[in-house]
């Protein structure tokens, strides 16, 4: 959208954008990311969090202690 907004602004000649692709489907481990982003965890706390302490039922876990 800015590309095109850019564009129609006389900002930018050509839109680049368009040979971007898009790779979050390949990511393997987006929801590790995700879900250390949302908590604030370090790699280092994430990894330590115990099987016992994942309820995925309620949708929450413990860790970082």
């Amino acid at each position: 959208m800015v590309c095109k907004y850019a564009m129609e602004n006389d900002l930018i000649q050509k839109d680049y954008s368009r040979f971007v692709e898009h790779n979050a489907h390949r990511l393997d481990d987006i929801d590790t990311v995700l879900i250390m982003i949302y908590t604030g965890l370090r790699s280092g706390e994430f990894v330590e969090v115990e099987n016992k302490n994942i309820y995925l039922e309620e949708r929450y876990f413990r860790g970082g202690f």
